[in-house]
């Protein structure tokens, strides 16, 4: 049986490579709060039409944790394009690159 994921449409990055430099706008930031701080929930999301968007794709999910709905969180798919934001291969390393990148600027 195939699950609605596997029957969407695919987007033109799929095929390959994600193309990170073609991301929709308010995707990256919605990323990167979902894999650093999720599950976000629905009113603390930076931008609802690109959570939206990112769930449609199958990057992110609503999920429920202990029989409450706990707002969205990035799946497996959506770490592979955070990742290859970040140009790391694991989780770990992008974070902390990614965290680490963003300190230095804040000086």
């Amino acid at each position: 049986m195939k699950t609605p994921f596997a029957q969407r449409t695919r987007e033109h990055w799929e095929s390959s490579p994600i193309e990170t430099d073609d991301l929709p706008c308010g995707w990256t930031d919605v990323l990167i709060q979902l894999i650093e701080n999720g599950p976000v929930d629905d009113g603390d999301v930076a931008s609802k039409p690109a959570r939206d968007a990112l769930i449609e794709c199958g990057f992110a999910a609503k999920v429920i944790i202990g029989q409450q709905e706990a707002g969205t969180c990035a799946t497996y798919y959506g770490r592979e394009l955070y990742c290859q934001l970040i140009d790391e291969w694991g989780l770990h390393e992008a974070i902390a690159k990614r965290q680490a990148t963003s300190a230095l600027k804040r000086y």
